[in-house]
C-alpha cells in the first residue's frame, strides 16, 4: 500500500521537504494506545513536496482493528523541531 501526500503552504504552493524527517505511524487510540504499526517513508521528489507512505502487503494483511488513528510529523533537520 502506499499513499503520496503532497505538502503544501498556505497558498496551496508545494513545500520543499528536502530538510525534514518525516514519521507516520498508525495507532489505537488518537492520543497514546498501541502502535499498531509504522509507516516507511520516502520523500521523492523531495522539492516538489511529495511524502510517500508506505506499508508492505504483509504489514496491511497483519492489521486488525475496527478503528485506528495514525500521525504524520515532521522534523526540522536544523532546529531538531517536530510538528
Amino acid at each position: 500500500m502506499t499513499a503520496p501526500l503532497l505538502i503544501v503552504d498556505s497558498d496551496g504552493d508545494p513545500v520543499d521537504v528536502t530538510e525534514f524527517t518525516f514519521t507516520a505511524q498508525i495507532k489505537s487510540a488518537a492520543t497514546g494506545g498501541s502502535l499498531l504499526e509504522t509507516f516507511t517513508i520516502t520523500d521523492s521528489p523531495s522539492e516538489a513536496g511529495v511524502v510517500t507512505l508506505s506499508l508492505t502487503a504483509d504489514e496491511v494483511a497483519a492489521l486488525s482493528f475496527s478503528t485506528a488513528y495514525w500521525d504524520l510529523r515532521k522534523t526540522d533537520d536544523a532546529t531538531g523541531l517536530t510538528e
